[in-house]
């Protein structure tokens, strides 16, 4: 080899390394800032109360994503959902309260949770029982991962 071609190869090699070098730290700052890791500690309920009966509806109410992840979980597991608690009756306009539980659910969403794949979102879920006008079960917290929260509100509400 020539010194021309070894400048060029060593030109090339240079180059290289420091596209690489840039991969590998784009890499390390998109995942140290989209991970969730610990995300099973922000999925703890502040209030755990058991309900009084398992319902066949409920009404639930809010806003993101977690609403409908919430409602298809639900559904699929037997539940008649609701948007609203109260009916009106159109013969004489009165209101007439339809479930006894409301669930009440925001979500902010954020990007994807690396270790489970589904979002990451900052969450409230607060479920009421109308009968005896007392809270039931509250969880909310920051960058939880949606997965991770609907699993730990199912296996509360079906256990």
């Amino acid at each position: 080899m020539n010194n021309l071609q070894l400048y060029w190869l060593s030109r090339y090699l240079e180059r290289r390394n420091w596209v690489l070098l840039l991969l590998l730290f784009c890499g390390l700052a998109v995942l140290s800032g989209c991970t969730s890791l610990g995300h099973e500690a922000r999925a703890e309920p502040q209030l755990e109360r058991q309900l009084s009966e398992r319902p066949e509806v409920v009404s639930l109410e809010g806003s993101g994503e977690l609403v409908i992840a919430l409602e298809l979980m639900l559904v699929s597991r037997g539940i008649n959902v609701l948007p609203s608690a109260e009916q009106i009756v159109p013969e004489t306009s009165s209101v007439k309260r339809v479930t006894r539980y409301t669930i009440s659910a925001t979500s902010v969403d954020f990007d994807v949770c690396i270790p489970e794949g589904s979002r990451q979102m900052n969450f409230y879920i607060a479920v009421t029982d109308l009968v005896e006008n007392e809270r039931l079960f509250v969880m909310n917290g920051n960058y939880g991962c949606k997965n991770t929260v609907v699993g730990r509100f199912e296996r509360w509400f079906f256990e």
